[in-house]
């Protein structure tokens, strides 16, 4: 079990704060971006906020690419293992890469790797 906790500006005032958890299993992430929080899509936790988390386990010699939207960037953490690649850019074991300003990434893990990614909007 991982808890991690995140804080984001909510897009409403005088919400209670609340936890929700999920149990997400490694085979449905292996290889992806599985989306776990975000605001618009119901798959996800409910989040009153303008972003989204994703959850991906990538095997040593994969790559897998996201898209991101215009006026939005993101934060790639690499929770255990690696190193990694962000567009070709390398991302040491327990690192973290800010991305802004690209439409697309392609994360290549050089070792089993851990990670997160949390897109926002800018």
């Amino acid at each position: 079990m991982r808890f991690i906790q995140m804080w984001f500006f909510p897009s409403k005032k005088e919400l209670k704060p609340s936890v929700e958890q999920t149990a997400v299993d490694r085979k449905d992430r292996t290889n992806r971006f599985l989306l776990l929080v975000s605001s618009e899509d119901s798959n996800g936790l409910k989040i009153f906020s303008d972003a989204r988390v994703y959850s991906s386990f990538l095997e040593a010699g994969h790559q897998v690419k996201h898209e991101i939207k215009a006026n939005r960037g993101a934060y790639l953490y690499v929770l255990e293992g690696g190193p990694i690649r962000v567009n070709e850019h390398l991302v040491s074991a327990l690192g973290a890469a800010k991305i802004t300003g690209e439409l697309e990434i392609a994360v290549e893990a050089e070792g089993d790797s851990e990670l997160l990614l949390v897109e926002v909007q800018l």
